[in-house]
């Protein structure tokens, strides 16, 4: 990597390199240090709102200069959100740019997509390893004699071509006469060969450089004034020097000029063995290291070093200092690990610290396992106002989090009497959880009151607007305004981004929204890239509707492109998240959705048993009067309306559609009267009322093309979407609104072969053109349509069965001259009549 980097810079690109470590972990952190890296040496894109508001590192596309960028120490991610987050900056690169990745394990990037379309240039640990010559080429720089032809091929046959133990090994044969006796006796593992060789570098150095590199071990950085300050009485610059010069695993950070790295398997092989051989100087090392950091202003740093060295007390009080602003940050996961390595003795003498703690619980292990912790603690004094602020903000976000909207809006009322307290974090996040739950009860008076209210006590006002424009937008959504609340999402993450991060973490309260909006307009790509980087932040801070809406149109948008495996995946997903967290409701949101897509697929039985087994987990409760933008279209009663039309009598669907828009009415849904209005123009026309459907259906019509609704249109299948081309004939052929007629035909464009004309009758099933096949389906031409019916691709259905997509198409063609048809659709519907498919 070094060399490419040298490379790179030589030819004159720009280039930016990223160590990473477990900090890294935080979605939110690493999107600011990506953020930070590339906008250094007097590099700074453009940030509009537009910017923002389509990708949370979108600036980085802005830049018209290519950039290559060096991640290293790549496995030091394992958080989901940080790869999503490695991902899309792939795809905002600008072009010409390089993305260079160092790691010793696969990352989680979606590597097969990008190896497709040949993006991907990979070096395994194969193509890593040495060649006889080119290991002889190394040890020709350390070894005083050369090796024989027979003692280099044992080398490399006990190394199996492995460059740091052909290193390793040049340092211990200095050591050894006989040297094939000495090949012959380690082991070629890579680890025990790192083990073993490292003791004989180590033991075989000066006592000086032996006993530097076991003190400096300890430190992930190396500078000589850090290694100074725990080695007072050591010439730390000239054995700096001295290291460097003889390759003992020394490495310098690019970019970083007089930084050093140890190579991490040495660093792990030093570290402990400086424990094992002499754990109190251990301990001593941590904490001068803690003492510079501290001084020179990296609190990170020493807080990480005092919890290392165990003295947690100095630990506390480091933290005591910092930790609001770290949680104001929204660096949870940092504070996470923190306050799990200091025992809950020490945190003790600092409540408002314990309060914290339950906090970072709160976001990373959720409402449950912090509610518990709370009630084990049994010494928290309540009364103490301080603590007391703190607590009443956490159960209503604890409530809220285990989907108890009564229970937390009675404990929100009664925390909000006891307002302003000296706890500014605590009392936004209560006025924050309040005023959400009081626009679901439908008292968007007094959510957009209480919102005023905590403006003008905390006077952060883009903060504050931030969330205003979040809940006007998720009523204006409601309210069928599609436009307006795109307009309010896009504010609302430009306003956030312009201040501290807080209880929200990278716009994700907004995105999330902004996201939905520009998938109901049919920005399908757009709208995945900011689920996918919002999704993983949402996860852990207990919005249950944000993470259903994420996980749900991103199945859908999968599903769309063919990919059944990938859309499955997401509701697998999001029923064993819901199933961990222990809440119901988004365990029934995926059966619900599973029964949704079996019943697009025409799977009547199959598609009740979910519909069945989605009411079986009793999570709806009070959620008929709740005003949940998620539930809209997306509740029990709604997909039992659907199942009824597909597959039930019609004229009893039709009369339970005009019952269930009477209620919409009355309660003001216009968003679900919009949805409900397109099925019952499905169930008319089922009926055989054609001329009354394509009335129903022009009147619905016309308010979604005037904001722009695609995907909701979309989504409801082919019952729907087949009365498309009758609407448009009729329109057509009477001179119809242009822009209507422009509307509906960007809806064929985009449905594809669903939105295709099928003659049915009373009972909803297609006429058949013959009884029987001229000439029957071959296996694979079967095969190919079972997978068709399920939603794949021609491209996944390739996969599937090892072929080309030439083949398939072959395939596809033949079954539907077989059929006599003109579509997939019709071919899935013929199939099914004459038993060949479930």
């Amino acid at each position: 990597m070094l060399q490419l980097h040298d490379a790179f810079r030589t030819y004159g690109m720009r280039t930016r390199w990223l160590t990473l470590d477990r900090t890294d972990n935080d979605p939110q952190r690493f999107l600011d240090f990506v953020r930070e890296s590339l906008h250094q040496e007097g590099h700074h894109p453009g940030r509009g709102l537009d910017t923002y508001a389509a990708s949370p590192i979108g600036d980085v596309a802005t830049s018209i200069e290519p950039v290559a960028l060096f991640v290293d120490d790549c496995e030091a991610v394992a958080d989901q959100g940080a790869s999503m987050l490695i991902r899309e900056l792939i795809d905002q690169l600008p072009r010409g740019s390089r993305l260079v990745i160092g790691s010793r394990k696969q990352p989680d990037l979606r590597l097969a997509r990008l190896r497709a379309q040949g993006l991907v240039c990979e070096f395994g640990a194969a193509d890593l390893r040495f060649s006889a010559d080119e290991s002889r080429q190394l040890l020709s720089f350390g070894l005083s004699a050369a090796l024989t032809d027979i003692d280099l091929e044992l080398l490399n046959n006990r190394t199996e071509g492995w460059p740091t133990a052909v290193a390793l090994a040049s340092m211990a044969l200095e050591h050894h006469r006989g040297n094939s006796d000495f090949l012959r006796h380690f082991s070629g593992s890579t680890q025990a060969v790192a083990d073993y060789l490292s003791d004989m570098v180590l033991d075989h150095q000066p006592a000086d450089a032996r006993e530097f590199m076991l003190a400096t071990s300890i430190l992930r950085q190396l500078n000589v004034s850090v290694c100074q300050a725990i080695l007072p009485k050591v010439d730390c610059a000239s054995l700096l020097r001295r290291l460097e010069s003889s390759n003992l695993f020394l490495l310098p950070i690019a970019g970083q000029p007089d930084q050093w790295r140890y190579h991490p398997l040495f660093a792990d092989f030093l570290r402990v063995r400086l424990l094992r051989d002499n754990g109190s100087e251990y301990q001593r090392l941590h904490l001068a290291a803690s003492g510079w950091y501290e001084a020179h202003g990296h609190l990170v740093q020493a807080i990480d070093h005092a919890i290392e060295g165990g003295d947690h007390p100095q630990a506390c009080a480091l933290l005591a200092d910092r930790a609001m602003q770290f949680l104001s940050e929204g660096r949870l996961r940092l504070l996470a690990r923190w306050f799990a390595a200091i025992p809950s003795k020490a945190l003790r003498q600092y409540p408002l610290l314990e309060m914290i703690s339950l906090w970072a619980t709160t976001f990373t292990q959720g409402g449950f396992e912090a509610m518990r912790r709370f009630e084990a603690s049994s010494h928290l004094k309540i009364d103490d106002p301080n603590v007391r602020a703190h607590v009443d903000a956490l159960r209503c976000a604890w409530f809220m989090m285990q989907d108890r909207p009564a229970d937390a809006y009675a404990a929100g009322q009664a925390a909000l009497e006891r307002l302003p307290t000296s706890q500014a974090y605590a009392d936004n996040v209560l006025g924050i959880v309040m005023s959400g739950l009081m626009a679901q009860y439908g008292e968007s008076d007094k959510a957009h009151h209480l919102l005023d209210v905590v403006r003008q006590r905390q006077g952060d006002a883009l903060f504050i607007r931030m969330f205003t424009e979040s809940v006007e937008g998720d009523q204006d959504l409601q309210n069928g305004l599609l436009r307006q609340a795109t307009a309010r999402f896009r504010i609302a993450i430009g306003a956030s981004h312009s201040v501290s991060r807080d209880f929200t973490s990278s716009n994700a309260w907004a995105g999330i929204l902004y996201a939905f909006a520009l998938y109901e307009a049919d920005q399908l790509d757009k709208a995945e890239r900011l689920f996918r980087v919002y999704l993983p932040v949402v996860q852990p801070m207990g919005l249950q509707d944000h993470v259903i809406l994420a996980s749900l149109c991103l199945s859908r948008i999968a599903r769309a492109r063919g990919d059944i495996d990938e859309a499955t995946a997401k509701l697998v997903e999001l029923e064993q998240l819901g199933r961990a967290q222990c809440l119901p409701r988004i365990v029934a949101s995926a059966r619900l959705e599973y029964a949704h897509t079996l019943m697009l697929q025409g799977r009547a039985q199959e598609s009740a048993n979910e519909l069945d087994e989605a009411d079986r987990f009793d999570a709806w409760g009070d959620e008929r009067r709740l005003r949940r933008l998620v539930h809209v279209s997306h509740d029990p009663v709604m997909e039992r309306l659907r199942w009824a039309l597909h597959f039930g009598d019609p004229q009893r669907a039709l009369s339970e559609l005009n019952a269930e828009l009477v209620w919409s009415g009355i309660n003001h849904r216009p968003l679900r009267t919009i949805t409900l209005s397109m099925l019952r123009a499905a169930a008319l026309h089922r009926t055989g009322e054609e001329a009354e459907a394509l009335v129903q259906l022009r009147e619905v019509l016309t308010k979604t093309a005037e904001e722009g609704f695609v995907r909701r249109v979309i989504d409801e299948g082919p019952l729907l979407l087949s009365l498309i081309p009758r609407l448009l004939v009729l329109l057509e052929s009477h001179n119809g609104d242009p822009l209507l007629i422009e509307y509906l035909q960007r809806i064929v464009r985009s449905a594809g072969p669903f939105a295709t004309p099928t003659s049915r009758t009373s009972t909803g099933r297609t006429e058949p053109t013959t009884n029987e096949l001229l000439e029957p389906l071959t296996p694979k031409e079967i095969r190919a349509l079972e997978l068709l019916a399920e939603g794949y691709s021609n491209l996944a259905i390739a996969e599937k069965l090892g072929v080309s997509r030439n083949t398939i198409r072959t395939h596809l063609r033949n079954i539907n001259a077989k059929f006599d048809v003109t579509s997939r659709t019709q071919a899935i519907a013929r199939a099914r009549q004459l038993g060949l498919l479930q």
